[in-house]
């Protein structure tokens, strides 16, 4: 890896899902930077001869500038985010000031929190999908919302990032009631928390009862399409309805 600033994708939590080259990554560094619960979650032989600088929620920016400006001086960064950091992560930040500064960079990809969690109920993102996330903080919830109506007249699968917050419960209440108005009632759904992680929870239900579910930042919600089954407690989605016709099945 010749780039000095590395943007790398620790996967949903657990050190085994973390992809090979993200391992070599971290152990090329000299500096790893990132929000301070990813940092903890790193095995501390990862850590080991390392400048960290962890940082809180809300610091992006300041995060992604000390890493950039760091590489600039020649250090060896990584500059770590969960899941894929890609996806919903502080790559296109990081990439933006990199460009700025004239610095190279190299993204190690990673499992996405979408991914991690799908995997845990079975097969739902086996068609075509999309993810969206109910965060208002940098996306209103005007746009937030529209795209929802759009996805869901679509009759795409959906993974849904952020669900709801302590602060922000509002959203996800009304993304529930346009999921119901869109879906029908026996549509399959995955709620995971937590995916590979300290915490975990996995429910599978359907539509009707999306309500009944606890949500949070640690959650990904799944909704099924018109071609999602539901079947001995695992979700999938087939091309080819011919091979068995499960919809209805509570």
């Amino acid at each position: 890896m010749s780039a000095n600033l590395l943007l790398v994708s620790l996967g949903p939590g657990d050190i085994k899902h973390m992809t090979g080259a993200a391992r070599q990554a971290l152990e090329d560094a000299e500096l790893i930077v990132g929000l301070e619960n990813y940092i903890d979650s790193l095995p501390s032989e990862l850590l080991v001869n390392k400048h960290v600088e962890r940082y809180a929620i809300g610091q992006e920016y300041e995060r992604a500038n000390y890493a950039v400006s760091s590489a600039q001086q020649g250090k060896r960064v990584a500059l770590v985010g969960s899941g894929d950091i890609g996806v919903y992560g502080l790559a296109a930040l990081a990439i933006s000031i990199a460009i700025d500064k004239g610095v190279n960079f190299m993204v190690v990809p990673g499992v996405t929190a979408a991914v991690a969690a799908a995997s845990l109920v079975g097969a739902p993102l086996c068609v075509d999908f999309a993810c969206i996330s109910l965060s208002d903080l940098l996306v209103s919830w005007d746009e937030i919302e529209r795209r929802l109506k759009l996805l869901l007249d679509a009759d795409l699968a959906l993974a849904i990032y952020n669900p709801s917050s302590t602060k922000r419960k509002a959203n996800w209440i009304k993304a529930v009631s346009l999921i119901k108005e869109s879906k029908p009632s026996y549509t399959p759904v995955a709620i995971v928390r937590n995916a590979f992680r300290s915490g975990q929870s996995v429910a599978v239900g359907d539509v009707r009862r999306l309500d009944t579910y606890y949500v949070d930042m640690n959650t990904i919600v799944i909704i099924g399409s018109n071609r999602t089954v539901q079947r001995n407690g695992f979700i999938y989605a087939l091309r080819d309805w011919s091979i068995t016709d499960g919809r209805k099945q509570a």
